[in-house]
């Protein structure tokens, strides 16, 4: 895995937080007032939290995991001997920051690099970079707000292939069986009321018998309950769908709570230890410039 750019730019930011905004609107659009069983106080909550307007909420997390990011580096760059960007010329400073072996991963230039050698060896260079290791202790407010837009779906829907569905169907369909009718299902019966084409595979149902076609199948979907239990299936899964995506909204905000706990207690820690250059390591990301950071 190469070293992912832990910037989070406005415009990615702003991206993340539009797709995340149309899945929770959509969301909480699904919910009637006969949900009285959802509780969908949190997710208006969660709304409010991670789609606020002016997105300053997800500027300041991202900077101070940016300015994180750059104090676990630079820890990490001095175990393994090198001060502070004293020397970047330096191949084997280069090697400890990004891996020995990171130009393998998109910058090689045959002829000129040097040869790249297996696959699993490139990995483990990026992998053991100082880059990627100080990268993989946060847990970046991008990535949640991401996983959150990427895992919920735009709209409900449900199988044609449910065995639940396709039940009520044949319910139907054996009713009317017994009426000397011969249809699959509901849509097979009303594809045939239309006029016959050459190439049509369905069955034509001639014009003079649809009428006795229709009084057959109101009095099956009478008989066997079929609109009542297709309401009451669809009904269930549709509540144990949006209760599924309740709780999975909530479960991401209690995630992206804890990354700004995290965060700030990491602020607090970092400024104690060395004020100045935690406050440079925090304006350089370019997303928030404030020297306020270390009195919040």
């Amino acid at each position: 895995m190469k070293p992912i750019e832990p910037i989070q730019t406005v415009a990615t930011i702003r991206r993340a937080r539009r797709c995340l905004f149309i899945a929770i609107a959509i969301t909480l659009s699904s919910f009637s007032s006969a949900d009285t069983a959802l509780n969908v106080s949190q997710l208006d909550q969660f709304k409010a939290d991670l789609t606020d307007p002016d997105t300053k909420r997800h500027y300041t997390l991202a900077s101070k995991q940016s300015a994180i990011h750059h104090w676990h580096i630079r820890d990490c760059m001095r175990d393994k001997g090198f001060a502070d960007n004293t020397a970047t010329d330096n191949p084997a400073w280069q090697n400890a920051l990004y891996g020995k072996y990171a130009y393998c991963e998109d910058h090689h230039i045959p002829g000129i690099d040097p040869p790249c050698p297996s696959e699993k060896v490139v990995l483990e260079s990026v992998n053991n970079s100082c880059f990627q290791t100080s990268y993989n202790k946060i847990d970046w407010s991008s990535n949640i707000i991401n996983k959150a837009s990427r895992d919920l779906p735009e709209k409900w829907s449900v199988d044609a292939t449910d065995p639940v569905m396709l039940n009520i169907e044949k319910s139907w369909s054996d009713c009317m069986h017994r009426n000397n009718y011969d249809y699959k299902n509901r849509a097979s019966m009303y594809s045939s009321f239309a006029p016959p084409m050459a190439d049509q595979a369905i069955r034509h149902t001639p014009v003079k018998e649809q009428d006795d076609v229709k009084k057959a199948a109101e009095a099956c979907f009478a008989s066997t309950l079929y609109y009542q239990r297709i309401k009451s299936y669809t009904h269930t899964l549709r509540v144990k769908f949006f209760s599924a995506r309740q709780a999975q909204l909530e479960s991401m905000l209690k995630r992206y709570q804890q990354a700004e706990k995290v965060a700030n207690e990491s602020v607090r820690t970092y400024c104690a230890q060395d004020r100045s250059a935690f406050i440079k390591m925090y304006q350089e990301n370019k997303l928030i410039n404030s020297t306020a950071i270390c009195d919040e």
